[in-house]
């Protein structure tokens, strides 16, 4: 088990040779470590507060623009109040 940095939630490394092997690999060839983490660069991207604000944006104005008996028929299925 080892620590994530930044949150410290605790995971298993399930093959320890084979993670070694990784990091050597990245280590050693420095063109794929460069291309790996240009990718995860770009996938984090996709995840960043700005990023994520405007989809949340452009969901609610889409649905602030549907007319309200398509906007609001999830209150039908509203579960019936308990007694």
């Amino acid at each position: 088990m080892q620590p994530e940095p930044k949150n410290c939630i605790w995971r298993m490394v399930a093959d320890v040779p084979q993670a070694i092997e990784a990091v050597r690999r990245l280590y050693f060839d420095r063109k794929l470590a460069r291309e790996l983490g240009a990718n995860g660069r770009r996938f984090a991207v996709g995840f960043g507060i700005e990023t994520q604000v405007a989809a949340w944006h452009e969901t609610f104005s889409a649905l602030a623009r549907l007319p309200a008996a398509i906007a609001a028929p999830a209150a039908a299925c509203a579960p019936a109040p308990r007694s």
